[in-house]
């Protein structure tokens, strides 16, 4: 070793902490806290560990955009690559570049090798894998992610199974705290929340290998206080289970979560729908949408119902109506997507459709979630499924892959002859089919003589073909008809705009959830194919020019900055308030509607510093703070300064 390379490596740590501890810009420094990287909470994912071209100006847009944390994979078989041979030196050069920046890698120790399959079977290789790598960055990496997703075949390679996975983590855990008790093992961060998976693991002991937990919740949407809802709650369900296993006191990360933008997303989100509409022919649609009922206003039931007014004309409801509708009124009633129900009013649904009536459902298991009026009566979902009861009352037979054996998870859907004639344009409709999904599945095995169900649409995987969209129609003592359309597209999909939105909220109702840490995935969309939604995930475009969502991750951590602390949520007519301590003792508050714009009033104690929309243009607050109010958007206001604020709802 040259006398160059003694000195690197003795005053390389002390570099590196001077460089994560310097303040974003010197005017700031008498007023921002010293805070270390390993306290920001702000990470992304960055396919950058072995260089790329672009990588100063990725990490310089990383660093603008106020995120310390860069995860990337260290892939075994790039880094020992024949058996023997070890070549770190890309990961060394990007690691120096990144010290620049004052960014910290959170690496993935990931993947299995020609000679090494399945990895499980030689644990041997891969613990000198472990030893080898973890010993070179000891001083430099403090966190080490163990795997990549280990409950899907795709990234296992073989049948997932947790306890070979756990196998997997207590051996690198092993190997990683010898060589320093105080490195941090990462739980690989799981697809969704597969909380069978997880049990399993921990049973098999992998609680004792891990000091951080890891998920990657994925999901459709962030688009009403329902679904933001749901979305808190599998987090607290992930740290109910830690705590029956007795880790509850350990850290959660999100290591990815994400929402592609595709150029054909308005293509997928209209040519499906409306053709399923089409098959139907409705002539007079009432839809149900009521102030009172949080669900019947969230951007979900907004884009469907718009969609169906393209089609046909109709009228909005309330539930009172619903109490009392009948064919005669309307021929056809729409309830709002999802899979919860106004279950006080389920009798009078089911005696509108045997009474001849028309009934459209869409996005998943109909009737599966009980809504109910609390004693101050606001709305709210049990988190428990409904008795199968209902379903079997409306004469809906399903099947999930958690509730009938042989049901596979996911399976693309295939469009029928039926909806291809029904559809304006059959092509269109094939290629927005092939970028979607089910996994919920309708059958007849309720229906009565002369009953027919008329399927649109089924999932197909291998063996399996099951309806995903249906007409039941009823010819029988009943006499109405139910379309049910399930399907989901690939993944999960935004426009711009709200792939920005939906940034925005993960981010802060995990923070609020008490995730410790957040990282989007990912920072740069490569844009080669404009149908693969994996090419569209990123912050920027691939000239690392920024899209809307990296504007948004801007505007957050400005708002947030780092060493925030005390995130509290609050939701009052879907309205949501996230209010937060900042490092510098302020209080912060970011302000937004999830679902529809609302007219609403503002009532603040305490000095406003600064205020800025979820995209960092500043923003007056003389309307909402005006008697008669102003309007919140579904993207965020952030306010800065006042000790105090209350939102009061005006109106739509």
């Amino acid at each position: 070793m040259t006398l160059r390379s003694i000195l690197l490596f003795l005053f390389a740590p002390l570099i590196t902490l001077i460089l994560c501890c310097l303040p974003a810009r010197a005017d700031d420094a008498a007023n921002t806290p010293v805070v270390k990287c390993e306290d920001s909470p702000f990470g992304v994912c960055a396919h950058i560990a072995f260089g790329d071209s672009r990588l100063d100006k990725i990490l310089q847009a990383i660093r603008d955009a106020g995120i310390r944390f860069v995860r990337a994979d260290f892939v075994w078989s790039i880094i020992e690559n024949p058996q023997g041979t070890w070549d770190f030196s890309r990961i060394d050069a990007t690691l120096d570049e990144m010290d620049k920046y004052g960014l910290t890698m959170l690496p993935i120790l990931d993947y299995d090798t020609s000679w090494s399959r399945p990895v499980v079977e030689h644990l041997d290789a891969w613990g000198e894998f472990v030893r080898t790598t973890v010993s070179r960055y000891k001083n430099r990496i403090r966190y080490w992610e163990i795997w990549n997703e280990p409950n899907l075949q795709q990234f296992w390679f073989f049948e997932p199974n947790a306890e070979e996975y756990t196998k997997l983590l207590v051996e690198s855990s092993r190997i990683i705290h010898e060589i320093d008790p105080d490195l941090k093992v990462v739980y690989g961060g799981t697809s969704g929340i597969p909380y069978k998976f997880i049990e399993e693991s921990f049973a098999a002991g992998a609680c004792e290998a891990f000091d951080v937990m890891n998920i990657h919740p994925y999901r459709n949407g962030l688009a009403s206080v329902g679904t933001e809802d749901r979305f808190v709650y599998e987090i607290d369900l992930t740290r109910e289970l830690m705590e029956r296993y007795g880790v509850g006191d350990k850290p959660i990360w999100i290591t990815e979560m994400g929402w592609s933008s595709i150029p054909m997303f308005e293509e997928i989100y209209t040519s499906y729908p409306l053709a399923t509409l089409r098959a139907l022919d409705p002539k007079k649609i009432a839809v149900l949408e009521d102030r009172a009922y949080p669900h019947s206003r969230g951007d979900a039931a907004a884009i469907f119902y718009s969609q169906i007014a393209s089609i046909c004309p109709t009228e909005s409801i309330t539930l009172d109506q619903l109490g009392a509708i009948t064919p005669e009124q309307y021929e056809t009633l729409v309830l709002p997507p999802g899979e919860s129900f106004p279950s006080k009013y389920f009798n009078q649904i089911r005696d509108f459709v045997a009474r001849g009536g028309t009934l459209i459902l869409s996005g998943g298991v109909p009737f599966y979630y009980e809504d109910r009026p609390d004693e101050e009566g606001v709305w709210r979902t049990d988190k428990a499924a409904a008795p199968e009861d209902f379903r079997r009352a409306m004469r809906i037979g399903w099947r999930a892959e958690w509730f009938s054996p042989g049901t596979p998870g996911i399976a693309p859907i295939e469009v029928t002859d039926v909806l291809c004639q029904a559809a304006s344009d059959p092509e269109i409709l094939r290629k927005a089919a092939g970028r979607m999904y089910a996994n919920r599945f309708y059958t007849d095995a309720l229906l009565k003589e002369g009953d027919q169900m008329i399927v649109l649409a089924n999932g197909v995987k291998d063996d399996f073909r099951a309806a995903s969209a249906v007409i039941y129609q009823f010819n029988s003592d009943w006499k109405g008809r139910i379309m049910i359309t399930g399907g989901s597209p690939f993944g999960v999909l935004a426009t711009e705009s709200d792939q920005g939105r939906y940034l925005s909220s993960a981010i802060l109702l995990s923070l609020c959830a008490g995730i410790e840490k957040f990282f989007w995935y990912q920072i740069l969309s490569s844009e080669r194919d404009p149908n693969d939604k994996e090419l569209h995930f990123g912050l920027t475009n691939s000239d690392v020019s920024p899209k809307p969502a990296y504007l948004a991750y801007q505007a957050l951590t400005r708002a947030v900055g780092e060493g925030a602390g005390d995130f509290k949520r609050d939701t009052a007519d879907d309205i949501d308030c996230v209010s937060f301590r900042r490092a510098d003792g302020s209080r912060g508050w970011a302000v937004w509607s999830p679902g529809r714009a609302k007219k609403a009033r503002l009532t603040l104690v305490g000095e406003v510093a600064e205020a800025f929309d979820f995209q960092g243009n500043a923003v007056s607050l003389d309307d909402l703070l005006s008697p008669e109010g102003g309007t919140i958007e579904r993207g965020m206001i952030y306010i800065l300064g006042p000790e105090e604020l209350k939102a009061e709802f005006l109106g739509k």
